[in-house]
């Protein structure tokens, strides 16, 4: 059996990290890791067998790794060996699933920092907490995580718990043994599946696009010649143009504009292809940017063709080293440009221009193309059941997901209110229209 904590000695805390590796056929895949970096056994056959064999993502698996390294690090933290008990037949208690449900409602951060083993988390009834600071409410620390990865940190744990029951079970027990670890694996399971519908919902508000007047803020301070763009390189502000107008015009996850390769940008027909290519060999990427869904052909016009065509033709082309990389987004080194390279453009925004949310990312563009389709749908009255195919299609979502929902909360709501003050002037109307009726009689 491989003991919880190798490498660290049993009183001293034992942490998990997940680190992407990269086979020679360019495959991607995470590894659950000790601190002195020996892989973990149970975990990782886990990984493998359960989830990396059925075809998931690179960044699937990632996510898988990553919630996993939360359940083990809480059970270290709350002195639970899970390895030595489920062998044992002593699977988790409901009292033990409530803790953790509590937990993954918290940063993986915040229960690495828990020192002493026990149950109790951030949070918890248990814990005394003045007047002030519940009136005040929670900190930023203990708000955690969103519902959704709550949800999915329980929904993984009860799959990968399930798991070591029959990963963990001796040889040649009884079958009155059998019937009580069944009994208690049936117990175990229920009490997950239970919490799984128990996460509160997030207090945020639901993310909305850009505003009119922030996309032409926006607009305005990523213009090469602007005073404001806060790059001082000349090939560093032409190419951040082409990047945000891309995803700002066309609405692409930012992977998949990481992911575009010049040959896919075709100026004769004025589009660019959306095309999946996981595990690709020539991305020597060390997080491989994808398409997460299907892929499609999205149609460009001006200005943005023209963004586009000057930065690959009077730009690209003058970087050393251009002509090894197929990828239409570089760094000035020439290397294919990464996830954290554009996260840091959208930090350096939020940062340098006050007038920006500060929420303002890659993805926040995606909910405001949407806004702005959803807005052109309502001048042309197009039909519902038209705007939901052609807006799956060029999201690249299957009709049948009903995703389309999720990005479309700004006009929503913007719709809604503008139906809810004409109703009102509606029953103001019809009330006067009463009363001088009644006048008259």
């Amino acid at each position: 059996m491989l003991n919880t904590y190798l490498d660290h000695g049993v009183n001293k805390p034992f942490n998990v990290w997940v680190r992407n590796r990269k086979a020679a056929d360019g495959e991607r895949y995470s590894v659950l890791v000790t601190g002195s970096g020996a892989p973990l056994f149970y975990s990782n056959v886990f990984l493998t067998s359960m989830r990396r064999a059925i075809g998931l993502a690179a960044s699937t698996l990632t996510r898988d790794a990553q919630a996993l390294a939360h359940l083990l690090v809480w059970a270290d933290r709350a002195g639970i060996d899970l390895d030595a008990r489920f062998a044992a037949g002593a699977f988790l208690t409901p009292t033990e699933v409530l803790a953790y449900a509590r937990a993954a409602k918290q940063y993986l951060g915040a229960v690495r920092a828990k020192r002493q083993p026990g149950l109790l988390v951030a949070g918890s009834p248990c814990q005394a907490r003045s007047v002030e600071r519940f009136r005040a409410g929670p900190t930023p620390s203990e708000r955690g995580v969103g519902t959704a990865s709550a949800e999915f940190r329980l929904w993984l744990a009860e799959k990968y718990l399930d798991w070591l029951v029959d990963a963990r079970e001796p040889w040649g027990i009884s079958q009155e043994e059998l019937e009580r670890r069944e009994q208690a694996r049936q117990r175990m399971r229920n009490a997950l599946q239970a919490q799984q519908g128990s996460v509160p919902s997030s207090p945020t508000e639901p993310r909305e696009g850009l505003s009119e007047e922030q996309q032409w803020r926006l607009r305005d301070v990523i213009r090469p010649d602007s005073q404001d763009n806060p790059w001082s390189h000349p090939f560093v502000r032409v190419r951040n143009q082409a990047l945000v107008e891309l995803l700002l015009g066309a609405g692409p996850r930012h992977g998949e504009a990481l992911k575009q390769r010049t040959e896919h940008v075709n100026m004769s027909r004025l589009e660019i292809r959306i095309v999946r290519s996981p595990d690709d060999p020539a991305d020597d990427r060390r997080t491989e940017p994808n398409v997460k869904r299907l892929g499609r052909a999205i149609p460009i016009e001006e200005p943005l063709a023209s963004y586009l065509f000057d930065y690959i033709n009077d730009w690209r082309s003058q970087i050393p080293g251009t002509e090894k990389s197929p990828f239409l987004f570089l760094s000035r080194s020439g290397d294919p440009l990464s996830q954290e390279s554009v996260q840091k453009i959208f930090r350096t925004l939020r940062s340098r221009i006050p007038e920006l949310p500060q929420n303002l990312s890659a993805h926040l563009l995606r909910h405001t193309w949407n806004d702005n389709y959803s807005l052109l749908m309502d001048r042309n009255r197009v039909p519902e059941a038209k705007e939901v195919r052609t807006r799956s299609y060029l999201m690249g979502w299957k009709e049948s997901s009903g995703t389309a929902a999720r990005y479309t909360r700004r006009s929503t709501r913007e719709r809604a209110d503008r139906f809810s003050r004409q109703m009102q002037k509606d029953q103001q109307t019809a009330r006067k229209k009463g009363n001088h009726e009644g006048d008259i009689n």
